[in-house]
Parts: C-alpha cells; sequence; structure tokens
C-alpha cells in the first residue's frame, strides 16, 4: 500500500517491476490519495501505473484540495467493497450519513476494465475517486483521496459512529486479498464432515463481474471420491445465481468437490474438500457396557468391580509375581592399560606445547 508517497527517495525505479510483478502472480496493491500520489509521487509511465485500475495524464494542477462528496455508481452497488449494511436501503442510508471528504487527484482516467465505484463530476468531466481492477492473478484499487479518515473522527466528532469507515476498509482489504466473500465463484457444504451413510449436500453460487446474480450460468462439477474415481456432472444456476449438487459417499475417506465456470475464455473455479468417517459408536455414545466387562472379567478370570467415593483400587489386591532380570557386567582397568597411559600423556604434551606457543611457562 502505497499512500501520498514519493518512491523516489526511497525505492529505484527499476525496483517497481517487481511489485509489477507480485500483483500479476496473485498479489495485491492499493495506492491512496495525496499531494505524493499518482503523477505527483511520479509513478506515471512506470511499471505501477499498468497494474493501476486508472492511467495518469499530466495536468496543470495534480490535487484539487476543496471538499467534494462522491457519487456511487449505481451499476455496481452490490460490489462486496460498497458493503456497509446487508440490506440495500439501508446500504444507501449509511453511505449518504457520511460526512463530505477534501482533496482530490486530478487527471485519472479509469482503465477499460477497471470499476469505478465512486466518481466526482467535475467541470471537465468525471473523475474516478474509488476504482478497481483484476490484473492477472492479483488484485489492485486505488483511492484518489487521503481524506477517508473524515468518515472516521469527522463522524465521530458529530456525534456518529466510526464503525462505517473501519467496514468500509475490512471489505477494500478483504477484496484486494481475494478473501472468499469477494469471490464471483463460492462453493461450500452444509457440514465439514459426514458420517458414513450420510448425504453430503454441496452448494454454490455464481455472479456477474458487477456481482448481480448469473442466472442460468452452466457450471461444471468434478467429484474426486475417496477410492480415486473421478464423475463429471454439467449443472445451471437459478434466477438467484445458486445451485446444489447432493450426493452419497461410497466409502469412508477424503472427498474434493471442484466446480468451474467459463466466462467468454476467462474460468473461474473454486475447491472444497471434506471428510466421511466411519462408525464411531465408542465417541458417539461414550458410556459403559456393564454386561460386556463382566462377561470378559468372567472369561479371563477377572472381577467387575463399580469404583465410586467409598472405593478405590487401593481395596484391591492383584498379584505381583517376581520378574527375573538376566544382566552382564563387565569390570575394565584403565590404569594398566597401554592406551590410557598414553592418551594422558598426550593431553600433558598438547598442554605443555599451547602453553609454550603462548609464552606461558
Amino acid at each position: 500500500m502505497f499512500q501520498n508517497f514519493r518512491f523516489e527517495s526511497f525505492i529505484d525505479k527499476k525496483l517497481l517491476s517487481n511489485i509489477k510483478s507480485y500483483v500479476q502472480e496473485g498479489g495485491a496493491f492499493l495506492m491512496i490519495g495525496g499531494e505524493l500520489s499518482f503523477q505527483g509521487g511520479g509513478y506515471d509511465r512506470t511499471p505501477i501505473e499498468d497494474i493501476l485500475p486508472v492511467t495518469m495524464q499530466k495536468v496543470g494542477k495534480n490535487f484539487s484540495g476543496p471538499e467534494f462528496q462522491p457519487v456511487m455508481e449505481k451499476k455496481l452497488q452490490r460490489h462486496p467493497i460498497l458493503r456497509l449494511e446487508k440490506k440495500a436501503a439501508f446500504n444507501r442510508k449509511a453511505w449518504s450519513s457520511l460526512p463530505m471528504l477534501n482533496g482530490l487527484n486530478l487527471g485519472l482516467t479509469a482503465k477499460p476494465k477497471a470499476h469505478v465505484l465512486f466518481n466526482f463530476k467535475t467541470k471537465s468531466g468525471s473523475v474516478p475517486v474509488f476504482a478497481t481492477l483484476k490484473t492477472g492473478k492479483g488484485r489492485t484499487a486505488i483511492l484518489a483521496t487521503d481524506s477517508s479518515w473524515n468518515w472516521n473522527f469527522r463522524k465521530v466528532g458529530e456525534g456518529g459512529s466510526g464503525r462505517y469507515y473501519e467496514r468500509f476498509w475490512n471489505n477494500v482489504i478483504d477484496w484486494i486479498t481475494n478473501a472468499q466473500e469477494t469471490r464471483l465463484l463460492r462453493l461450500e457444504t452444509d457440514k465439514e464432515s459426514y458420517k458414513e451413510g450420510e448425504e453430503v449436500l454441496v452448494r454454490f453460487n455464481v455472479l456477474k463481474e458487477d456481482y448481480t446474480p448469473a442466472s442460468k450460468e452452466k457450471v461444471s462439477l468434478t467429484l474426486l471420491k475417496a477410492s480415486g474415481k473421478s464423475g463429471n456432472h454439467l449443472l445451471e444456476t437459478d434466477d438467484n445465481g445458486d445451485g446444489a449438487f447432493q450426493f452419497l459417499p461410497e466409502r469412508e475417506g477424503f472427498y474434493t468437490v471442484e466446480i468451474e465456470v467459463d466466462r467468454n475464455g476467462e474460468k473461474l473455479s473454486d475447491k472444497i474438500s471434506f471428510g466421511v468417517s466411519g462408525e464411531t459408536a465408542e465417541f458417539d455414545k461414550p458410556l459403559v457396557n456393564a454386561s460386556l466387562l463382566k462377561n470378559i472379567s468372567a472369561i479371563t478370570g477377572g472381577q467387575y468391580a463399580v469404583l465410586d467415593a467409598a472405593k478405590d483400587l487401593s481395596r484391591y489386591q492383584f498379584e505381583n509375581p517376581e520378574v527375573m532380570v538376566q544382566t552382564k557386567r563387565k569390570t575394565l582397568s584403565l590404569w594398566d592399560n597401554w592406551w590410557t597411559y598414553g592418551l594422558l600423556v598426550g593431553f600433558l604434551m598438547v598442554d605443555w606445547w599451547a602453553r609454550r606457543k603462548s609464552g606461558l611457562s
């Protein structure tokens, strides 16, 4: 994350390509605005610009200080970053309750595949305030202002709460790190583990790029069984983008379910694994089976007794047979062996030589 940061005094420009490679291999990058961000930080025409959701143009003034109210993009209201409240009406009310921001980076243009969640209308056109982009295997985002703290401090100063500020940034971190709840394809089972003979229910949800439900979407499901065999199934989502698959495991062991959606040449996939265990009656019902214990004691010539506060094991006498262990002992005298004498003399000679070498008498 770079926030109002000019890199030239700290990072060699050649190393910016390492950040680009990191993101494209599945990493995350976030740039927050300010006078030293974007063009003001020298990031135009660098590898950083390649991975950001915006391009940078030279303008007379890179940063404008007056207050402004960002406008939410209606088509992306379901985006997980914008989810301050679960219900849409409450969510819109939550955003409208937040204070205005001040200070905006200018000269930014959203890239074709970027999602602009907030923008601000100026005389010269629309300026992206918050935008996201998927680049390679990673994700990036920009906030073209450094005054989001207004949503916390000013809100609290007005007698409100800063929880929407905290939730917003939690949502941002979840999205750029590709958390499970921000993915367009999600897969889950109704339980973490199953017993043998119990039916497994697998649920999945598919969303469009704008996070609206993907209805009638073709989904390919692959089931890898405990026996090593696999089965393929072609399914379809309902009007809410949801789907389900049920099956009865053939035996105990580990199973893996993987789903895949082919969307205009781009493949979305997710997988989940779970275990199926056999009968475990001794764990399900850990009770004493008195009849079984009595039979065992009778057959083996033992005793059956129930221990309580008045009885303990000290009341019972157990045979303690004598145990004979055969051992061997050999005595070896050290002082009448030539190698012992030689070893001792050798140590003395080494000590004498070391002392002489060090100049000691």
